[in-house]
């Protein structure tokens, strides 16, 4: 049986054990490619699909107890924020009365004499830091009302369609290499089984079947490889700084997104004062009526509560703010064995469901084509 094969054929029975390798290998990309996608910013794959089962486990295990709101806010630098905010709004605070003013009682406002409304933009411009600097302290007194943390991570990590992705592909890869070889090295131990059966029957079951077992093994392996955390947990702080608690969306979160209504009354409360002095409230009572006085505070309130989102929005400010809250979780986030093992195992059970089927079809595709080819130089 064996003379009659052409040094061919040898050359390609020879090749099984490495066709072995090369099935391990394809399973390993395969999986990585379905799983994450081709780059960073895919926007499919396994882990985009499952980011709203994989989002909460990342809050439970790498920022439960390890931080809290109050921590977070204090993070986000408030006595920065005011410096930030007041920058911000003192040279557009006479457009925002202005603005505020005409939203509703435009022919007033533009036929008040100019001593008036100077009156008005001197008191908002002389207590306009005192006003911000009370926003932000009641904010970061209430604000466990507003949100929790829980609330926040899971809104930014949601809102972000790489975020959840980018964290658990950095807690998979951080043996990535070693899953590699493991993949290649197992690949090519079965390839010299099944080398050894098809020696015993030449069938193209033997091959089928044999690198159908080979793609099942090399997954089995890749997949159930140790999950023992990276000893710099430095990547996974800057991924957690950057999306699950970034300082803008976190920001947006409190003020619009969370309890926005209670946000919106705290600012009411203190910026009613830029208004509210007594002579200027008796005179604009007594011209635009108690309502329109109201309904001036009301539209006040919310030009402020507007301005206050984009002023903080400085890439220099929030950049800053991010490192101080990626140092704190380098120091506090613990990357154990267990923690990475409860995020990965959900994403395992979707990866044995998607998968395994397509190694399957990689170890059938592979051993047919060979069984062929050796066939065709027969």
């Amino acid at each position: 049986m064996f003379e009659e094969l052409t040094s061919n054929q040898w050359f390609l029975i020879c090749s099984i054990p490495l066709l072995g390798a090369v099935v391990g290998y394809a399973v390993r990309v395969l999986s990585q490619v379905l799983t994450y996608g081709s780059h960073p910013e895919s926007q499919w794959g396994l882990a985009f699909y499952t980011r709203k089962l994989l989002a909460p486990l990342i809050y439970h295990h790498l920022l439960h107890k390890h931080l809290s709101t109050a921590q977070l806010y204090e993070h986000l630098g408030p006595e920065r924020m005011v410096k930030q905010i007041v920058k911000h709004l003192r040279p557009r605070l006479d457009t925002i009365i202005d603005e505020t003013m005409e939203q509703n009682h435009d022919i007033f406002w533009e036929n008040l004499p100019i001593t008036v409304k100077n009156r008005f933009y001197g008191r908002a411009h002389k207590i306009l830091p005192n006003v911000i600097d009370n926003v932000v302290e009641d904010i970061g007194d209430n604000i466990d009302r507003l949100a929790t943390l829980e609330e926040i991570s899971f809104h930014n990590l949601l809102e972000s369609p790489s975020a959840v992705p980018k964290i658990v592909r950095q807690l998979d890869e951080n043996q990535g290499a070693k899953k590699t070889i493991l993949g290649i090295l197992t690949g090519y131990t079965l390839g010299l089984l099944v080398l050894i059966s098809w020696l015993v029957a030449e069938h193209w079951s033997v091959l089928v079947l044999g690198y159908c077992v080979v793609s099942i093994c090399c997954f089995w392996v890749i997949h159930h490889a140790s999950t023992r955390p990276s000893t710099n947990p430095d990547v996974i702080s800057q991924l957690l700084s950057t999306y699950a608690l970034a300082p803008i969306p976190s920001l947006k979160f409190l003020l619009t997104e969370g309890r926005s209504r209670f946000a919106r009354n705290l600012i009411k409360k203190h910026a009613t004062p830029i208004i509210d002095r007594a002579t200027l409230r008796t005179f604009t009572q007594l011209t635009i009526g108690p309502s329109g006085y109201a309904n001036v505070k009301q539209q006040l309130s919310h030009n402020l509560y507007r301005e206050y989102f984009s002023a903080i929005k400085e890439d220099r400010f929030v950049e800053t703010q991010r490192l101080q809250l990626e140092h704190h979780l380098s120091k506090t986030v613990v990357l154990s064995e267990a923690n990475t093992s409860a995020i990965l195992d959900t994403l395992r059970k979707t990866q044995n469901q998607f998968l395994l089927p397509v190694s399957l079809l990689v170890g059938s595709f592979s051993g047919l084509s060979l069984y062929f080819l050796i066939r065709s130089l027969g």
